[in-house]
């Protein structure tokens, strides 16, 4: 009569118990972490608030256009060969010890509505700049073709910081197919959100981002 062996049977069922268990905690790991990052990024990348933001700026541009405010030079300069494929239309600074200390350019809004009648419009213009807490907003082609090739040149650090190039790299190249509403210029907004006094980083800012397609 064969006799079993059961030390060898159990060595195999351990062995085959193992794989399984470390194949779980391999797709696990893959699969957690890159969740994690992609849920750190939408934290700060076209959340609800920043697109709903964003989409105010978008309005007021496009409620202003004929009333002053020349996008003309600013249009053939994204649209030329030897341009960057951005611009930068509004930057406001702020005080880093306090996050309501932001020293907005009313000259920008003034420029909006250059006649009386449009003193509404500029100071919601200002009243929105200071409550949604815009400190930049580019302007560029719909589509980021152009924008992502020259996104590495030095000349345009004296307009973008690493943090909207980062978000710009996440961004899609917005194809035709994608362009429903036939738009030619998107806006991109960048927004202070927070400021962390505690953080041990040499940025105590947290920004967040959003884009959105504009016809001006």
């Amino acid at each position: 009569m064969l006799k079993l062996n059961k030390k060898g049977f159990a060595l195999v069922e351990t062995l085959i118990v193992s794989v399984v268990v470390m194949t779980i905690f391999t797709i696990l790991y893959t699969n957690f972490y890159p969740m994690m990052g992609e849920y750190s990024k939408r934290e700060n990348y076209d959340d609800i608030d920043s697109i709903y933001n964003t989409y105010l700026i978008k309005t007021l541009l496009e409620n202003s256009k004929s009333k002053g405010f020349e996008f003309a030079a600013m249009k053939n300069n994204i649209d030329s060969i030897d341009s960057n494929g951005i611009n930068r239309i509004f930057h406001a600074d702020f005080d880093k010890d306090s996050i309501n200390s932001f020293k907005k350019d009313t000259e920008y809004c003034k420029n909006l509505t250059p006649n009386l009648e449009g003193e509404n419009l500029t100071n919601y213009c200002i009243n929105l700049l200071f409550e949604t807490k815009a400190i930049n907003v580019y302007l560029t082609k719909y589509n980021l073709t152009s924008l992502k090739r020259n996104i590495s040149k030095p000349e345009l650090k004296l307009i973008m910081d690493e943090y909207t190039k980062d978000y710009i790299d996440t961004l899609p190249y917005y194809s035709k197919v994608e362009n429903s509403n036939g738009y030619t210029y998107r806006i991109i907004v960048e927004y202070v959100k927070e400021i962390n006094k505690e953080s041990e980083k040499s940025r105590e800012e947290i920004y967040s981002f959003s884009t959105m397609g504009v016809e001006l």
